[in-house]
């Protein structure tokens, strides 16, 4: 349907252009001069300027009301009244930019060769029918309406990655264990008691210690610094401690991680010669206790030393039961 109507149009233009080029577009009859109101002035700033004594009535007979106002026949224009040609020219330039507008999206050829007969029109009547200027200024503004609201939405995009990154909760910083806080858990839950203990460890650490939980709130990573005065002053260290599933009435699993300090009731596998993990357990206890308690041992060293029997224990897992150990001494 618009290919037709389009193509209809383009030769209507082309037909009407032979015309004008031939002067045939129109053939005033031959009247007396007797009477005629005005003269009207026909003018070509190609051929010159010649004065054509033509009857408006007789023009207005033989030309279309529609045609006779925009298009003009070679080697002249003829003069019409100034509001009556800037409302016809205005209509004209909206009809033209609609059909283009349509041409551009379904055949942009068409439109191109309407845009090349509408620019040869405009070079032999002198008039402007292309609004050229108008539709680039417009589509100026809306690339830089386009481009300025990128640019909002790239800042945008930028703010917004910076702010999620500064509320990204910081593994380093204990996020995943405050994670753990924020969940509402029953006293029946399994997890109620270590979820309360690690609430209670980040609320008032003990000095030199500090705790971080991944995602499993039963495995923490609590990190020892030796304590001022000590052998072990500007060290650190790192506990693993495991929650059994029947914690609190089996004790926790605890041992030093990889480097493990050098003491006589630290073995190098990282297991802790220590009978609070074993047989003098009690459920009132808590890691932060044991990890407070190994601290203690640790601070209280006169001298780095591994145990005796190192050599036969540092080859076992770390972190077993100690139900059947036999420990060193009553320090232990």
């Amino acid at each position: 349907m618009w290919n037709r109507s389009l193509l209809s149009l383009l030769c209507t233009l082309l037909g009407l252009v032979l015309a004008f080029e031939r002067g045939e577009a129109f053939t005033p009859k031959k009247t007396s001069t007797k009477n005629v109101p005005k003269k009207h002035v026909v003018s070509n700033t190609m051929m010159g300027t010649r004065s054509l004594d033509v009857h408006p009535e007789s023009v207005s007979e033989l030309v279309s009301p529609i045609v006779h106002p925009i298009l003009i026949p070679r080697g002249g224009s003829i003069s019409m009244d100034d509001d009556e040609g800037t409302f016809v020219m205005r209509k004209l330039r909206n009809t033209i930019r609609s059909v283009l507008k349509i041409g551009d999206r379904n055949i942009p050829i068409v439109a191109k060769l309407m845009r090349g007969v509408l620019g040869c029109v405009e070079a032999v009547s002198g008039l402007t029918l292309l609004p050229q200027e108008k539709s680039e200024s417009k589509r100026d503004k809306k690339k830089s309406r386009s481009g300025s609201s990128g640019n909002k939405k790239k800042k945008k995009e930028t703010s917004t990655s910076s702010s999620n990154k500064k509320n990204k909760p910081n593994k380093n910083t204990g996020g995943q264990a405050q994670s753990h806080l924020s969940k509402e858990l029953k006293m029946s839950n399994p997890n109620y008691r270590i979820q309360r203990e690690l609430k209670e460890f980040m609320k008032a650490p003990p000095p030199n210690l500090s705790v971080k939980v991944g995602k499993n709130i039963r495995v923490w990573i609590i990190t020892m610094r030796g304590t001022k005065g000590s052998l072990y002053e500007g060290e650190s260290y790192r506990l693993r401690v495991q929650f059994p599933a029947n914690y609190p009435t089996d004790p926790p699993s605890v041992y030093f991680l990889k480097p493990t300090p050098r003491h006589e009731h630290v073995y190098t596998n990282g297991d802790i010669c220590l009978s609070l993990l074993g047989k003098d357990w009690r459920p009132n206890m808590t890691a932060q206790s044991i990890g407070m308690s190994i601290l203690s041992i640790l601070s209280g060293a006169g001298r780095k030393s591994l145990p005796m029997d190192n050599a036969a224990h540092s080859l076992n897992k770390p972190g077993q039961k100690q139900d059947d150990w036999v420990y060193h001494d009553d320090n232990c």
